[in-house]
């Protein structure tokens, strides 16, 4: 087939809607324009139903428009210390979208209007400096695509508030985000301290211990807060059900590393709380070239860490060298006010002491350095490489906590799928323990062991998770929650999906009325908090909670077969028969892997009398 040059059109159209895949880059880039131009006050909207429309309103220096504006690589941004991608998104938009821009600057105001890619440009009349875009029919070109973000806006608009509360913190803006125009999200309080920024953009209302510590390359600083109630009994959650959010920044700039982020939780994991950090890149990387981020996703702030591995290497210091030791009590929360007035003890740790100390609250100063900080100091505890395991290769799949599955392959190459075990032959019992079976491959002879009780408990966790009902409590005494205000938009636009959970709040949605109750649990803010998160990701399933898992698997434990109960053949079939028609076969709900490869026999032929009957 001969090889043709597509119409620059619909090459160009290609190339931008890569660029600008969807709203969350859309709006990202709209931000990060208002950033550049200094505004102090941002709002951010997504308006409308069927039809779309996205709006960014800022009260920064404005656009000084002329006839390079609009133009594919028309910009002012030379500078490195700016956003954007050098003259691509703004462009990029109209050609995916109808943009209305209305700006003033200092001398005069424009609106500049792009409609099909044709811009035109007028003055007009504009009361305060600033600019405000407005986008309509975001990809329209590409139905497939907008009937997608139609779907899945509610997601979008989730990680935009979570870019908002970043921004807060590393540029000191003040930002509101709505929806159809209500408010749900907003941060007018911007304090010059960035921890204080972090409390105010994340909402924390209490705390029960402050951490803050220097390295030689970082400043890092953890507000701790309590884990909310779970149940209306007052139990906290369980240690380790934490949360870590925050951001990583150098030169006011966000950044994202995959390796600092996963370093950074594992230290989180010290704390019995949830955890919400700022941490400050003190080097600059030294590269002055401006053209430095071109050929990365605009979806992303990949931006280089100046001697990431030194950095990662103090972390993981901090991490085992016992500079975290002094553990505070969730269940001494204070109010919040309490640690920023300095009337309440912190924590602070450098990477070149054996041990945190406490002191003082400071004012709105970051921590001191130490008259002497090693930029290398080497760990003083030696970290051992975990021993592979010599078994790892033998199960099919294993599947973590959050119920999703990994494969793994068996070191002949072989894989167990899941219409394989359909197709087990049962053999026999072995010790009233396990189910003996067979598999034939074209190539090979495969014998498994099934473990009698993992795989019956498998079939009636499955069993229940898919049958469970609950029961709607009307409390004595309305159990009040905190919610954020997007949490309490969430909670007004979704009345009917959270009765059907079972909850029912107050007009005010500051307190439940009712709960959903299985049994004699009933279920309260941790749970109704996981039902919002699955609506603000978009979720149409019913949520089934985490604490009500331990529940149903708890049930299914105590009513499945046991080891050493004897089994006839009929049973053992109807185990392995209900196993391969659930969706996690693999293991049972308390991580117990259901099956295992004892042995693996190359058929010598594919003989139909040399196969298993």
């Amino acid at each position: 087939m001969r090889i043709e040059v597509l119409p620059e059109e619909t090459a160009s159209l290609i190339s931008v809607s890569q660029i600008i895949p969807d709203p969350y880059v859309l709006l990202k880039e709209l931000i990060e324009n208002s950033l550049d131009s200094g505004a102090t006050t941002i709002k951010v909207g997504i308006h409308g139903e069927d039809v779309l429309q996205y709006v960014v309103q800022d009260d920064g220096t404005g656009i000084n428009v002329n006839e390079h504006f609009l133009k594919l690589g028309g910009t002012s941004k030379k500078d490195r210390t700016t956003y954007g991608c050098k003259g691509v998104a703004l462009y990029g938009i109209t050609q995916l979208a109808d943009v209305q821009i209305t700006t003033k600057t200092a001398a005069d105001a424009k609106k500049v209007t792009a409609t099909n890619g044709a811009v035109r440009i007028e003055p007009c009349f504009k009361p305060e400096q600033g600019t405000t875009t407005r986008v309509t029919n975001f990809h329209k070109a590409f139905p497939v695509r907008y009937t997608y973000i139609l779907k899945t806006i509610q997601a979008y608009l989730r990680d935009i508030v979570t870019l908002c509360k970043k921004y807060v913190i590393t540029h000191k803006v003040r930002f509101t985000v709505e929806r159809n125009s209500k408010v749900i999200y907003t941060c007018h309080r911007v304090p010059e301290c960035p921890t204080q920024r972090l409390i105010a953009a994340y909402e924390v209302s209490e705390s029960h211990g402050l951490v803050q510590v220097l390295g030689s390359s970082f400043r890092l600083s953890m507000v701790l807060s309590p884990p909310h109630r779970s149940k209306l009994d007052g139990a906290s959650q369980k240690p380790g059900a934490f949360k870590v959010e925050g951001v990583i920044y150098a030169g006011g700039k966000i950044i994202e590393s995959a390796k600092v982020a996963a370093e950074l939780a594992a230290i989180a994991k010290q704390f019995s709380s949830k955890v919400y950090f700022h941490m400050e890149i003190l080097q600059v990387h030294p590269d002055e070239n401006t053209l430095h981020n071109i050929g990365t996703r605009s979806n992303k702030h990949h931006r280089l860490i100046y001697k990431e591995v030194l950095l990662l290497k103090s972390l993981e210091e901090l991490r085992v060298g016992g500079h975290l030791d002094h553990k505070v009590s969730p269940q001494h929360a204070k109010p919040i006010s309490s640690f920023i007035s300095g009337t309440e003890t912190i924590y602070t740790a450098t990477i070149d002491h054996a041990q945190a100390t406490p002191i003082t609250a400071p004012s709105q100063t970051s921590v001191t350095a130490p008259p002497h900080t090693p930029v290398n100091a080497p760990s003083q505890t030696p970290v051992t490489a975990p021993k592979p395991n010599p078994n790892s290769k033998i199960l099919a799949y294993t599947i973590t906590n959050t119920e999703t599955f990994e494969v793994k392959e068996y070191t002949e190459g072989m894989r167990l799928q899941k219409e394989d075990l359909l197709s087990l032959k049962t053999i026999g019992q072995f010790n009233n323990s396990f189910i003996l079976a067979a598999l034939q491959k074209p190539m090979h002879t495969l014998m498994y062991a099934i473990d009698q009780h993992s795989a019956d408990e498998a079939v009636k966790y499955e069993h229940l998770k898919n049958t469970y009902t609950y029961t709607k409590q009307k409390l004595i005494r309305p159990l009040a929650v905190n919610l954020s205000e997007y949490e309490r938009y969430l909670v007004e636009e979704n009345k009917d999906t959270l009765e059907r959970h079972g909850f029912i709040l107050s007009p005010a949605n500051t307190e439940v009325l009712e709960v959903p109750l299985y049994g004699k649990h009933a279920f309260g803010e941790e749970e109704l908090k996981e039902v919002l998160e699955s609506i603000s990701e978009g979720g149409k399933e019913r949520v089934l909670f985490k604490s009500l898992r331990g529940i149903l698997a708890s049930k299914a434990c105590r009513s499945s077969v046991m080891i050493g109960d004897p089994l006839t053949e009929q049973q053992m079939k109807d185990i392995l028969s209900k196993l391969g028609q659930t969706t996690r076969p693999w293991n049972c709900p308390h991580g117990r892997p259901t099956i295992v490869l004892l042995q693996s026999h190359k058929s010598p032929s594919t003989n139909p009398s040399t196969q298993i009957q």
